[in-house]
């Protein structure tokens, strides 16, 4: 199991303040196919889940986490042993407008 973290506070590195949306793409670089739990956790607790399929040169989005200018945790976390076959583009939205990307390389990596 491999689990990418990308995390979002008021006045953080990542401003939750300015993010109404997460939109996610990910992508299988791999050889072999993988399935990825997707949750969104916030001040209440777990939001979103979501459950994703990744053939081999895949690429899977995942459109819409409303996270509501709160902070907020989203955490990937993949059926198989390393992330290092696992590309995710992470898109901050504020009102359908793109304010922000992030990658995998800015997320917390737990192999």
């Amino acid at each position: 199991m491999s689990v990418l973290r990308l995390g979002s506070t008021e006045f953080g590195p990542i401003d939750c303040r300015y993010i109404q949306a997460v939109d996610l793409e990910i992508a299988n670089r791999g050889f072999e196919s993988f399935d990825m739990l997707v949750h969104g956790y916030g001040n209440g607790g777990l939001f979103y889940v979501s459950l994703i399929h990744a053939e081999p040169g895949q690429i899977v989005p995942v459109c819409d986490i409303m996270t509501n200018y709160t902070p907020f945790e989203i955490v990937l976390v993949t059926n198989i042993n390393t992330a290092d076959n696992t590309a995710a583009v992470f898109r901050m939205k504020d009102r359908g407008n793109l304010i922000a990307v992030y990658t995998q390389e800015d997320a917390d990596r737990y192999n």
